[in-house]
């Protein structure tokens, strides 16, 4: 079982937020953490509305 998930915001293909919402979909619990050296607070609003820190 996946104890915590680290990823980037910005990837090519996808965001963070979506990389994050795939394994909550099988394990709902999942904590999980989003760095990034260029946020706005764009990123972060949809960070904190999907419970991410």
């Amino acid at each position: 079982m996946i104890g915590i998930l680290i990823t980037d915001f910005q990837m090519r293909g996808m965001d963070g937020i979506e990389l994050i919402k795939e394994p909550r979909k099988i394990h709902p619990g999942i904590s999980s953490k989003i760095e990034t050296s260029l946020a706005t607070e764009e990123m972060r609003v949809r960070v904190k509305e999907q419970g991410v820190n």
